[in-house]
């Protein structure tokens, strides 16, 4: 919770803390399928409610 909004991880300000150390969580480094970081996919809420194609592309129907 930022300023009293809850905001999902990739949200502008989020960070995250792994192994004593903090950094911004970016889309481009947690929620890309080209990434191979132990926790890509954490940022995939962010463009879920941003992109409002994200689940056409992300989920194949037979």
């Amino acid at each position: 919770m930022i300023d009293g909004k809850v905001l999902a991880f990739g949200d502008k300000g989020t960070i995250c803390t792994s192994g004593g150390k903090s950094e911004d969580v970016t889309v481009e480094k947690y929620c890309n399928i080209n990434q191979s970081h132990r926790l890509n996919g954490l940022a995939c809420a962010h463009l879920a409610k941003s992109d409002t194609s994200y689940f056409k592309r992300v989920v194949k129907l037979k």
